[in-house]
């Protein structure tokens, strides 16, 4: 089944109202795909030594780069290996903590 037909049956199934939640559940499965690759590498053992704290601070990594994207000129982005695609999976790993902290703090990550 081709993704944007998952994504229809999605919408449709969820009732939503709104195009920019087609793309929203879009980036939900491009999540799901990077988390699930993730596991291949982390296991859940990565963050259930750490916890909410091993949480924040892969967030705030993460949130630390974008900042610093955001504030150097290109030359220092090149030089600290900070690239659109860099910055821009780093956006999706932070909506991919959440959900684990989500998935943590509902006792549901083992």
């Amino acid at each position: 089944m081709e993704k944007d037909r998952i994504v229809e049956l999605i919408a449709e199934e969820l009732e939503c109202k709104h195009e920019i939640s087609k793309w929203f559940i879009t980036t939900l499965l491009e999540a799901v795909k990077r988390f699930d690759k993730k596991q291949d590498i982390f296991t859940t053992e990565n963050i259930a030594d750490t916890g909410e704290i091993g949480l924040h601070t892969r967030i705030s990594d993460r949130i630390a780069e974008i900042k610093k994207y955001l504030s150097v000129s290109e030359e220092k982005r090149e030089e600290l290996m900070l690239t659109d695609e860099k910055i821009t999976k780093d956006f999706l790993d932070i909506g991919i903590y959440g959900f684990i902290g989500y998935i943590y703090r509902k006792g549901n990550w083992k």
